[in-house]
């Protein structure tokens, strides 16, 4: 029996196993223009315009329909991994779609985003090699979500200051004094951990929190950047032997995180080892 794995746009994974997936696209605005996220707009495209334009692209989540339709083209079992309930609306259209697939389609609430719920989907792609059923993986992926860690730091407060999430002067000031705040996905929300004065104090940052939380070396491990160029990436794994590829997987920042974090945004995400979930 095949068991396929669909997922919303907001979730990103490395471009080896893109194919893999069927992906759902969010809908991208950029004043009257609209898109479908990752089909009619490229990463390369979001963030051009996000860096010359003032206009902020807004995002919004697929609806039941468009869920339906990739549905359609699943012949026995699916896995279907959603953006955080608590950041978006994608669970609940997957959810209304897949009512009457009852048996066939098991949607999960990821309580992430971004390459935090791909590595998610990661996990999903290898248990399907390993033969497993849908039933049984949608079991093993709801515990095994619970211990999921997405951190970040951003490069500029310019892009929450556009999108409302903070004051102009507060952006300016943070801008001003170089600080990068650190952030972390907790219980499906989007939470400030930190903040430091500078990229390398702010990879230090990031680091301790990494070590603080315990990663499983046995399952993914993933970076990410958001932005034309990956410079910011680079910085972070020369500073630590730990990040270099082949150990970790590398993935760009999509749509739905991208245009609210800005260019030059960094995400880790890992499992936590058992003893420190």
């Amino acid at each position: 029996m095949t068991v396929r794995v669909i997922a919303d746009s907001s979730i990103d994974v490395r471009e080896e196993i893109r194919k893999d997936i069927l992906i759902v696209p969010a809908i991208v605005r950029f004043g009257k223009e609209e898109f479908r996220d990752g089909i009619d707009l490229s990463y390369d495209e979001l963030y051009q315009r996000m860096e010359k334009e003032k206009v902020m692209p807004e995002t919004s989540q697929a609806n039941p329909a468009a869920f339906e339709e990739a549905y359609k083209t699943v012949e026995d079992e699916a896995i279907v991994i959603t953006i955080s309930s608590k950041l978006s609306g994608m669970f609940q259209s997957a959810s209304i779609a897949a009512e009457e697939y009852q048996g066939r389609i098991y949607v999960i609430d990821s309580l992430s985003g971004s390459i935090g719920a791909g590595i998610l989907a990661e996990r999903a792609l290898k248990k399907i090699e390993e033969g497993k059923g849908a039933a049984e993986i949608y079991a093993e992926l709801e515990e095994e979500k619970k211990d999921i860690c997405l951190l970040g730091v951003l490069d500029t407060l310019q892009y929450l200051k556009r999108s409302g999430r903070i004051s102009a002067l507060a952006a300016t000031a943070g801008d001003v004094l170089s600080i990068k705040p650190l952030l972390s996905v907790r219980d499906g929300l989007i939470t400030a951990i930190g903040k430091a004065r500078g990229s390398l104090k702010a990879y230090k940052l990031l680091k301790e929190e990494i070590a603080k939380a315990g990663i499983d070396i046995t399952r993914p491990i993933y970076l990410a950047y958001a932005g034309l160029k990956d410079d910011a990436l680079q910085r972070l794994m020369d500073s630590d032997s730990s990040f270099r590829e082949g150990r970790v997987q590398i993935a760009r920042i999509g749509t739905a995180v991208g245009s609210y974090l800005g260019p030059g945004a960094l995400l880790a995400a890992f499992f936590r080892k058992p003893s420190h979930a």
